[in-house]
């Protein structure tokens, strides 16, 4: 009846599993199975060191399906929630699934299916299949496949999940740090890799409001993402202007490459340890406080897998932020707010235009400091927006921003702070 803990781990070593068979002709006894009544979410169990003896390859793993009654206002809106869908088994050392690989459910479960269940293409964002034109992308050409990434992998009916080898899986949280977490849907959540579309949900409703519930549900999504990777994330409303990125479990040398949705001309700031790391196209300006933004050719700032953690870089085309995510250690985003103003002035030359008064002349008229003000496109009535020395009406665009932070107190820490990390060994 609370809230699941963002990161959490089983850990089962050096443990021999005995008798594990059918009990009766309609009963069967289960090494791993799921919390029945759990709808947020189940961490990940970790198994080393495993024996089995007089037990059945059919009675290892039972992953129970959501609970489809849980599909109602008052617990999970409208579809799934995720601990069924989100429930993980890894081996490390091959000795419970006869090679190292993992357990991996079936996400996509009535997919297009059972309509009480709201899972379906339908579900998909809308930003998600919209090309940058506006016209429509088909689901086929982005999306084939639903559900957890796989390869390398075989369904197990018995099991009703997947026996994965060849990719090392991790969890991935996705988290609001906005004050409305629990008051502005963003699912479903779509994260997109390799082809694959998982739809996560959320947690359930947990609030409680004089004896009624209040639909209030945490912002926090676990995705099953494979390291070496990249993914996308779309949010069905607006995103956060505050967001937090974190695999779980995951050593330092894991990574993955997270590539977010943000529809608005807004700044982003990555941070690590409260501290700022710059886009891979910056250009600092003489004291180091503020920079813009080089202008990329090809692909030269996109962040590499082997790239540090937070290294990020804003593609403006596809109006997404790659991000690399590595090892456990959280990544925020968080979006500064820019004005942008576009206005028109009569025939000039552009040396006339960059008088040395200019800034000053426009921080006097817009009320504020001259080193929020950055011109960042001017178009001559020609289209053309080369500089040249002949007069002409030009176009004029202009943005007002604080610079960076380089350093912040964290102050986004709210409920989590104290149930942020759980281990259970």
């Amino acid at each position: 009846m609370n809230y699941n803990a963002i990161a959490g781990l089983m850990r089962v070593s050096d443990t021999t599993f005995a008798g594990f068979q059918k009990v009766c002709s309609e009963e069967m006894s289960f090494m791993f199975m799921t919390n029945p009544i759990n709808e947020d979410l189940q961490h990940p169990v970790h198994v080393s060191g495993v024996t089995m003896a007089d037990s059945a390859e059919d009675n290892r793993v039972f992953i129970h399906r959501p609970d489809v009654g849980k599909a109602n206002p008052a617990d999970c809106v409208d579809m799934d929630c995720d601990a069924k869908k989100k429930s993980m088994v890894k081996d490390l050392d091959g000795s419970f699934l006869g090679g190292v690989g993992t357990v991996v459910p079936q996400s996509e479960y009535e997919w297009d299916g059972d309509a009480r269940r709201g899972l379906g293409d339908y579900r998909i964002p809308k930003v998600m299949l919209t090309f940058p034109n506006g016209s429509r992308i088909p689901v086929e050409q982005i999306a084939p496949h639903k559900g957890v990434i796989r390869a390398g992998c075989s369904y197990m009916s018995s099991w009703q999940s997947y026996k994965c080898f060849g990719l090392n899986y991790r969890m991935l949280a996705i988290e609001s740090l906005d004050s409305d977490t629990e008051t502005r849907r963003l699912s479903p959540v779509a994260v997109l890799g390799d082809g694959y579309l998982d739809l996560i949900n959320g947690p359930q409703d947990h609030g409680w409001c004089s004896g009624y519930t209040c639909q209030k549900r945490v912002s926090l999504f676990h995705s099953i993402v494979a390291t070496g990777h990249s993914f996308d994330v779309f949010f069905t409303s607006v995103g956060p202007q505050k967001l937090r990125l974190m695999m779980l479990n995951a050593d330092p040398s894991e990574s993955v490459i997270v590539s977010v949705f943000y529809s608005k001309p807004q700044r982003l700031d990555v941070y690590v340890d409260d501290s700022l790391v710059a886009p891979t196209n910056v250009l600092w300006n003489s004291d180091q406080t503020d920079y813009t933004l080089k202008k990329p050719i090809a692909d030269e700032f996109e962040p590499q897998l082997n790239a540090t953690l937070g290294t990020n870089f804003f593609h403006q085309d596809s109006k997404m932020l790659r991000v690399v995510v590595r090892g456990s250690q959280p990544v925020e985003v968080r979006v500064s707010p820019v004005l942008i103003i576009s206005f028109e002035l009569p025939a000039m030359t552009e040396d006339e235009f960059f008088g040395d008064s200019l800034i000053i002349n426009l921080a006097a008229f817009l009320k504020v400091p001259a080193n929020m003000i950055r011109i960042t496109k001017i178009i001559r009535e020609d289209g053309s927006s080369r500089r040249r020395k002949r007069s002409a009406g030009l176009t004029v665009e202009v943005e007002i921003q604080k610079p960076p932070v380089q350093k912040t107190d964290n102050a986004t820490d709210g409920w989590w702070q104290e149930k942020s990390l759980v281990s259970v060994d």
